[in-house]
C-alpha cells in the first residue's frame, strides 16, 4: 500500500466485551456513557439496521412503567402495533403483571425513594381499578 493509500480501522464500539463485562470508557469515547435513544445516532443506525445501539440507564422507573404497559396491553388499554384497533384483553397475563408490580412493591418496601415510592404506589392503584373494571 502506498503513502498516499489510506486503509480502515475497524473500531470495537460494543458496550460489553467477550465476557460480557462492561468496557472501560477510552478518552474521547464517546460512546462509553448511555445516551438517551431518541438521540443517540447509534440508535438510528440500529433501526437502519445495525446491530448495536447504545441504551439510557437502567433505572426503577423504566421497570415500573414497562410493567405498567406490559399490563395495560394485556388489558386491551394499548392500540395494536398495526394500528388495527385494540388488542383483545387477556385478563390472566394483565393480573400477572399486576400481581409482579405489587411483589415488586413488597420486596423493595424501605429501599425507594419518595418518588420512586409514589410512582409505584399510583401506578399499582390505576391499574388494579382499570382490572377491576374489566372484570365486571
Amino acid at each position: 500500500m502506498s503513502a498516499d493509500e489510506k486503509g480502515f480501522t475497524v473500531v470495537d464500539r460494543r458496550p460489553f466485551d467477550d465476557q460480557g463485562n462492561a468496557r472501560a470508557a477510552e478518552d474521547g469515547d464517546d460512546q462509553a456513557q448511555p445516551a438517551a435513544a431518541a438521540d443517540d445516532p447509534a440508535c438510528q443506525e440500529r433501526k437502519a439496521g445495525a446491530k448495536h445501539c447504545q441504551m439510557p440507564p437502567v433505572e426503577f422507573s423504566g421497570l415500573v412503567l414497562s410493567l405498567a404497559t406490559a399490563a395495560m396491553t394485556h388489558m386491551g388499554a394499548m392500540p395494536q402495533p398495526d394500528g388495527q384497533g385494540e388488542a383483545e384483553p387477556d385478563l390472566v397475563l394483565a393480573r400477572h403483571s399486576i400481581d409482579t408490580l405489587g411483589m415488586l412493591k413488597e420486596k423493595t418496601a424501605g429501599n425507594l425513594s419518595d418518588d420512586e415510592r409514589r410512582l409505584l404506589d399510583n401506578i399499582l392503584t390505576d391499574l388494579r381499578l382499570a382490572y377491576v373494571q374489566l372484570c365486571r
